[in-house]
């Protein structure tokens, strides 16, 4: 999906109208839809991983928050006020594109540890795999 629309993104963009905010905002929501599923997928584990699905969404939330609000700040002027020291598109990418997601994946990979890591079961099974592969000669990873 997140493909399909940076690919449409990118054709409104090199169209004959020419670039315009909305293929912008196309490509700012199809990175974070990307970013958040590559995280979902890479998190996802059965049943466990529900909890995951909230942190993949709060960071396609907040990614795509942040890229699609420091676009529509548009070309900061001499008079115009910082943010933090910095231009408000700027502050907007630093703050809300690195380090908002550096604070809240985290928070919502600590609440949800306990159902998305490897129990009892899990390890118990990698052991006896271990243990099967090192009678049968062969070499563990």
């Amino acid at each position: 999906m997140s493909v399909a629309i940076a690919a449409l993104s990118l054709g409104a963009a090199f169209g004959s109208a020419g670039p315009g905010v909305w293929p912008a905002i196309g490509l700012a929501w199809s990175t974070a839809l990307l970013l958040g599923s590559l995280v979902a997928l890479a998190a996802r584990r059965g049943a466990k991983g529900r909890g995951l699905l909230l942190g993949s969404a709060a960071l396609t939330l907040s990614i795509g928050t942040g890229l699609t609000a420091a676009l529509l700040q548009g070309v900061p002027s001499t008079s115009s006020s910082l943010w933090g020291g910095l231009p408000p598109g700027a502050a907007l990418l630093i703050y809300g594109v690195g380090l908002l997601p550096a604070l809240v994946v985290p928070v919502v990979y600590a609440l949800t540890f306990d159902r998305s890591t490897l129990g009892p079961d899990d390890l118990q099974r990698l052991r006896d795999l271990h243990d099967a592969s090192e009678t049968r000669g062969g070499r563990s990873p």
